[in-house]
């Protein structure tokens, strides 16, 4: 290899890594000057056999479809239909009212609808405890698409579908639902064999609910960044290793 060639390749290396650490500046500077937020999440994937151990999480919400809900904004709307449930081994069918389009730019919700018929944005709030909870969802780009006094607005993503309450327990009380969460789901790297947060959950007392909560850096081009996941306020491995020495023997 002659001088000039070894120069070039140096240069090549040099700018290359250049590049690479001005990225990595960039992203640092960006994720410290981005807020952050306390999303309430729930387990979605605990495991990966091909890429190790990582916590899936969602952001997930079940909305009584009625015409008046106040978390189904102005920009959606939908016609009178019915949904499907089973009870007994019986088909019945839920009924919902339609509601009219209200809004320039609304979109029409339908039957497992999702974001590929037309995105629609999460607005978010926080409660006393500064964990935020869905407040309202609105087609994206629409004339309602921006945030209300106390509001975030989350850049991902959502999807929908339309089902029956699976809360319900009786036939008068089933009431068609709005199911909204995150289209991709969170994904919080564990170290390996430390992934039981479903464990942790559903080995909870009965009377006792486990409030799992992910530490998001908010990104408007990007997205959510997870950064620390927490049960009851707790981070996760502490929460973990603390379960662990509970289920001892058991």
């Amino acid at each position: 290899m002659n001088k000039i060639a070894f120069s070039l390749l140096v240069a090549v290396l040099l700018g290359q890594l250049s590049w690479l650490g001005y990225s990595y500046h960039a992203r640092v500077q960006e994720m410290a000057a981005s807020p952050r937020i306390l999303l309430a999440v729930k387990p979605y994937d605990p495991r990966d056999l091909f890429r190790g151990d990582y916590l899936s999480l969602d952001m997930e919400e079940e909305i009584p479809l009625t015409s008046d809900e106040p978390r189904l904004g102005k920009s959606l709307y939908w016609v009178a239909d019915s949904v499907s449930t089973y009870r007994g081994g019986e088909r019945i069918e839920i009924p919902y009212p339609a509601r009219e389009k209200q809004t320039e730019g609304a979109t029409l919700l339908r039957c497992w609808w999702d974001s590929h018929d037309g995105n629609f944005i999460a607005f978010v709030r926080p409660d006393a405890e500064g964990v935020c909870h869905l407040s309202r969802v609105e087609s994206w780009g629409s004339s309602e698409d921006v945030c209300r006094e106390g509001e975030r607005r989350l850049p991902a993503p959502m999807r929908a579908y339309i089902t029956s309450s699976r809360t319900e327990s009786s036939e008068e009380q089933s009431v068609p639902v709005c199911c909204v969460s995150l289209r991709r789901a969170l994904r919080y790297y564990v170290p390996e064999k430390k992934g039981n947060l479903p464990g942790i959950a559903w080995n909870a007392p009965a009377e006792k609910k486990v409030l799992v909560t992910m530490e998001c850096v908010l990104r408007e081009r990007n997205g959510l960044i997870p950064v620390q996941l927490f049960v009851d306020g707790v981070p996760y491995l502490e929460a973990y290793e603390k379960w662990v020495k509970e289920h001892a023997g058991k």
